[in-house]
């Protein structure tokens, strides 16, 4: 559970740094590289530092895919809203189908999080998080 727990925290941590939340591109670009360095100074295996950086680097591709998506389905909201004659159902429809995407998309943060958490210790995860704080606008 604390395994669990700690996989949402460090996505939730992730997601912090979000354009929706006025982190200007190339801070998140550098966070990006930064996340991955971090991985690797992290485990003191060299061979695990590997698969380590791999899971990060998977980790902030599947986070830019997110934040693309959210991206995506705002201007379709926008454009929906700007029609008069858009109906609830086209409204739902389009809701519904962004819940199931970022939903599938939350999951496989969480599932790769868990994996990578297991190929660290507790120490190498705690250096690692301390690490990876996220770019947060003022």
């Amino acid at each position: 559970m604390r395994i669990l727990a700690a996989a949402v925290v460090f996505c939730c941590l992730l997601m912090a740094g979000c354009k929706s939340h006025k982190t200007t591109e190339g801070e998140l670009i550098e966070w990006n590289k930064d996340v991955s360095k971090a991985a690797t100074k992290a485990v003191d295996d060299p061979v695990r530092a590997a698969t380590v950086q791999s899971f990060a680097n998977e980790l902030t591709a599947e986070l830019n895919l997110f934040f693309g998506e959210i991206a995506v389905q705002q201007a379709q909201f926008q454009r929906l809203d700007a029609d008069y004659d858009t109906t609830r159902g086209a409204f739902e429809q389009l809701n519904r189908e962004g819940r199931r995407q970022r939903r599938a998309r939350a999951e496989k943060l969480v599932r790769l999080s868990l994996e990578m958490r297991k190929q660290m210790s507790p120490e190498e995860w705690s250096r690692f998080v301390a690490k990876t704080e996220p770019p947060v606008a003022d």
